[in-house]
């Protein structure tokens, strides 16, 4: 529970209430909320704050901007005195808390909050009462009478694209003294309003490089069209080539490994400081992106090209090249991170918070793998794998997410991207297995793959050599998270893959788990033999 508090002072100012938030629509419950302001004797106008973050439809792409919030609250607000809407740069409570930077001492700024968010307590507002004191502004924060309106924006927004099957749920959540033709107003601006998410994000993104002064845009493109939380591609009129990554519209933690979220913010904070790290203390020829610019208000990163004009080594997979050179130098970069003497920074705040991230990493790629067909044993060994994994965990530099779509190749040399996952504490053996398992993947889907034996002896051999006797503490548990990975897959692609190739994939990868978990040493020969049994 968040509590109140107020500093008295003798001289009365003007009394501003300030109720921030996203509106993505506005509905009953907000208006009301509104109206109690407005009913306070000490108020003086009312100040509602919208974020400028989108807040995407649920099961789709689209998404409701700020324009679409400003427009319904101009509706609901006609022939209202004494309000004010408020566009905020960035997110709406930021904004609110600028207004200690322009009000006078005398003056009193009441922060609004519903009472489902204050009874939940909402850290947002935990630095009010030291604002207050540092400005010597009165400020208090109060609670809107919205308890008994359990209406949520996230259903709305989901009512809007069940079109006239949504309607009536949609409209029935709207303030009660708006007009039928009101109505119909509100919910034609709404479905009209609908736009893909990465428009939005695209144009902000746009907006903040020319904002930092990085140079004139010649082209601005989508790298993919599968995720909410899209990458950017910046091509500069001087042929500077940047990449763009926008997290402002996030809310809380994604799940992870579902790109039909929004990426949470913290992950780009975790890529900045996990890039600028390992460009300390790296010594290695392999690219990775330098961090040119990053804004905390904005969650916006950019990053710099690597390998230009290259290509990702997911591409050479599917189409059956496994260049044992490439596998080579892709498997010492692993190696060479993983044995960095100095030591590694938690990424994510803190240990403990670095150490939870990799928890859940752990038991996301093993123990909760969405199978009901998995039989006990199966389960038993991907148990252990966690168990015996966890024991393992050290301080060194774990990628999380190093697989061949974050590899980038340009005829023999390499780069590596995508850091968001990182963290400080980890065991070393997933990222190989990780590594190895869509390696493995592609040649046993591949039917016109040749030098697989070849790079998979260099991959194994590379990070040995890079290892020295951490290899020894972890060759097992590698053989076992390539099975997992396997299997993770299979999980996965269920419903794009042929039956007899389903089977391959389920076969391998129990093998590999099993022989991970019961065997120590002879890696090479076991997976060698496996994959010959299974790959023709």
């Amino acid at each position: 529970m968040l509590s109140t508090f107020e500093i008295q002072n003798t001289t009365r100012g003007r009394c501003i209430a300030l109720y921030p938030g996203a509106f993505r629509p506005p509905h009953r419950a907000h208006f009301i909320a509104v109206r109690h302001l407005l009913t306070l004797p000490e108020v003086d106008e009312v100040v509602v704050i919208i974020s400028n973050r989108c807040r995407p439809i649920p099961g789709t792409t689209l998404a409701l901007d700020a324009t679409i919030a400003q427009r319904i609250w101009s509706i609901y607000l006609q022939g209202v005195e004494k309000v004010r809407v408020e566009v905020a740069p960035h997110t709406a409570v930021g904004h609110a808390f600028e207004y200690f930077d322009h009000a006078e001492v005398e003056d009193t700024l009441l922060f609004c909050l519903g009472e489902t968010d204050i009874s939940k307590g909402d850290d947002r507002f935990r630095n009010l009462e030291n604002l207050s004191n540092q400005s010597g502004i009165q400020a208090r924060l109060i609670q809107a009478p919205t308890g008994s309106f359990p209406i949520r924006s996230t259903s709305l927004r989901a009512a809007l694209v069940q079109g006239a099957k949504g309607r009536k749920e949609f409209i029935a959540a709207l303030p009660p003294h708006l007009t039928h033709k009101q109505r119909e107003e509100v919910w034609k601006v709404c479905r009209e309003g609908m736009r893909e998410l990465s428009e939005d994000s695209k144009e902000k993104a746009r907006t903040f490089i020319n904002r930092i002064g990085l140079g004139e845009i010649d082209e601005l493109s989508c790298t993919g069209h599968k995720k909410l939380d899209q990458v950017f591609r910046v091509r500069l009129k001087d042929d500077r080539c940047l990449f763009v990554k926008y997290a402002g519209d996030a809310l809380g933690t994604e799940e992870l490994g579902n790109g039909q979220t929004l990426k949470p913010r913290q992950r780009l904070s975790v890529e900045r400081k996990g890039l600028k790290w390992l460009k300390a203390y790296m010594k290695s020829d392999v690219e990775i992106p330098e961090v040119v610019a990053f804004d905390k208000k904005t969650w916006t990163i950019v990053l710099s090209e690597v390998c230009p004009n290259g290509h990702s080594l997911l591409e050479d997979l599917q189409n059956g090249i496994f260049n044992p050179t490439i596998a080579g130098k892709a498997s010492q970069f692993l190696a060479e991170c993983h044995m960095i003497s100095h030591p590694v920074p938690p990424l994510w705040g803190d240990v403990k918070a670095d150490r939870q991230h990799w928890k859940r990493m752990l038991t996301l790629r093993s123990t909760e793998l969405p199978s009901a067909e998995f039989p006990k044993d199966l389960r038993s060994h991907l148990t252990t794998l966690m168990l015996t994994s966890e024991k393992a965990e050290e301080n060194r530099f774990i990628h999380f997410d190093f697989q061949p779509k974050n590899i980038l190749v340009s005829g023999d040399s390499l780069g590596v991207i995508d850091f968001e996952f990182s963290a400080s504490i980890g065991d070393p053996a997933h990222d190989l297995g990780f590594f190895l398992g869509h390696y493995i993947y592609w040649i046993l889907a591949s039917s016109t793959g040749n030098l697989w034996e070849e790079a998979i002896q260099r991959l194994l051999h590379a990070y040995q050599l890079g290892s020295g006797d951490l290899w020894e503490r972890m060759d097992f548990r590698v053989m076992a998270y390539t099975g997992a990975t396997l299997l993770s897959i299979w999980t996965k692609e269920r419903s794009e893959l042929t039956n007899n190739f389903l089977m391959t994939l389920k076969q391998t990868g129990t093998v590999l788990l099993a022989k991970g978990i019961e065997q120590r040493g002879a890696v090479e020969r076991i997976l060698y033999q496996t994959l010959n049994d299974y790959s023709r």
